[in-house]
């Protein structure tokens, strides 16, 4: 009888013996899920994922703002995006649509006469972003 109740206790010691190492195997996975969660939520922004928004830039890279010496001058413009238009205005003249569904264009047929001219870009995307870039310049032949 007292073997019996010998292996009795031992078996009720590694009863508890292992579920003594199931619950800390359960605290020890339960906090390291917790701080991956605080790792987590104050490494990453809310905006990491999420695409950032660019914007509609327009560049005239001819004329400069500067003297020619010459009546024909071209105007090349282009922009950072696609865009759904773009046009221009000379001196305060009508908007001229150039081009549709494009990121650059470039004229050849200008003539300026001798003196201060401007030259307004605009342009419009498919999210109706808008922008404009202006360049004044001289003429002097």
């Amino acid at each position: 009888m007292k073997k019996t109740v010998k292996k009795k206790i031992i078996q009720n010691k590694r009863l508890k013996k292992r579920k003594i190492r199931k619950s800390i195997f359960l605290i020890v996975l339960v906090s390291v899920i917790l701080i991956l969660i605080l790792i987590f939520k104050f490494s990453i922004s809310p905006n990491t994922f999420q695409q950032k928004e660019s914007k509609l830039n327009l560049f005239i890279q001819s004329p400069q703002n500067k003297t020619y010496y010459t009546k024909n001058v071209q105007l090349a413009v282009r922009s950072t995006e696609m865009t759904e238009w773009m046009a221009n205005s000379i001196d305060s003249d009508s908007n001229i649509t150039e081009c549709g569904n494009c990121t650059s264009y470039i004229r050849y047929d200008l003539t300026f006469e001798n003196g201060v001219h401007t030259i307004s870009v605009y342009a419009s995307d498919n999210e109706g972003r808008v922008a404009m870039a202006t360049v004044t310049f001289t003429v002097k032949t």
